[in-house]
């Protein structure tokens, strides 16, 4: 099909400027931000533990000292803190009961949680949490308790893992973290499920 001059230059700026406006909209990738909201691990109920609420005993091959608490967390991201032998906890997030990571339990659920997400169409959606903890008693005696920022990537199965738990001591430098999980992450080990 052949078109006289004036018709494909018409259609040349037609299609320059098709491509111009494309090119000048931002992305929908472009249009998310990501940002923070904020909570505390305070309202926590008890879901299992040992010995029992009304003080029986847990019965032969039980772990004799544990507990099990189920948080508010953001929306219906909950905060599970597994409480043994009265000097560690591990935490995890998500809908679906897990727990990674061996920490001191002092003061775990007062702890603030920096849930890192996505602004959707004005609805705030958490991939991240960054919670700041301290090593369990005796796991270096000869040196300081120092507390650390932990980085926990919230999963598609109602879990969360740990991607990294090493000496952050920095908000900025967690944050950097747990935005870079949102496109790449390994998880350090799976969270335990009971």
């Amino acid at each position: 099909m052949k078109f006289s001059t004036s018709t494909a230059r018409s259609l040349e700026t037609a299609i320059c400027l098709f491509l111009v406006a494309a090119i000048s909209q931002p992305s929908a990738a472009a249009n998310t931000e990501i940002t923070s909201r904020y909570t505390n691990m305070g309202l926590c109920d008890e879901i299992d533990g040992c010995p029992k609420k009304d003080g029986t005993d847990c019965g032969p091959g039980q772990n004799p000292d544990y507990l099990l608490k189920k948080c508010v967390g953001y929306r219906d991201q909950s905060v599970w803190i597994y409480y043994t032998d009265s000097v560690r906890a591990g935490i995890g997030f998500g809908p679906k009961e897990n727990i990674s990571g061996v920490f001191g339990n002092e003061g775990v659920e007062t702890r603030l949680v920096e849930w890192r997400g996505l602004m959707k169409e004005g609805s705030f959606e958490p991939f991240t949490v960054i919670v700041r903890m301290l090593p369990p008693f005796g796991a270096e005696p000869d040196a300081p308790r120092r507390s650390f920022l932990v980085v926990y990537r919230l999963r598609p199965d109602g879990t969360s893992c740990i991607v990294h738990d090493g000496a952050i001591d920095s908000n900025t430098k967690a944050r950097e973290i747990a935005d870079a999980s949102l496109t790449r992450y390994t998880c350090k080990g799976e969270p335990y499920l009971r």
